[in-house]
């Protein structure tokens, strides 16, 4: 999931590039030529720059909200695993983030596949009372 907020920051940053690329409209409303009774077929070279400005400031402000949205999850998920015990965390993170084999991971931490099966789900419920609460069980 940080590697996707850190996505959604660099989407950021170029929706930012973009509107520093756009020029910058003579005029501060629409005008009538693309209503119907107006003076033109279509709206202006102007008007559709400060369109394209309006929705990369929408964009802008959507994506920033959904970082703000899932930071402090992701935040508080990385405080509970740093606080678990090495063997923990690497039982977890091993497994359930990159789906290595209870075999290497059992091996790797000098303990029984079985002694990892049946932690999984200890360190899962620590996890969760660390997340959330002791009312999260």
């Amino acid at each position: 999931m940080t590697a996707y907020v850190a996505n959604v920051q660099g989407d950021i940053e170029d929706c930012r590039a973009q509107l520093s690329l756009l020029a910058s409209p003579r005029v501060a409303s629409l005008s009538p030529a693309g209503v119907p009774g107006g003076c033109g077929e279509g709206i202006s070279q102007e008007e559709r720059e400060y369109l394209k400005k309006e929705e990369l400031d929408a964009k802008i402000q959507r994506l920033m909200q959904n970082i703000a949205d899932i930071e402090p999850a992701l935040n508080r998920l990385s405080r509970s695993i740093e606080a678990l015990n090495d063997t923990d965390r690497e039982i977890v993170t091993r497994r359930m983030i990159h789906n290595e084999s209870w075999r290497i991971i059992a091996s790797d931490n000098a303990v029984s596949e079985g002694y990892c099966r049946r932690r999984l789900p200890k360190i899962i419920e620590t996890l969760a009372v660390m997340m959330f609460g002791p009312k999260a069980m």
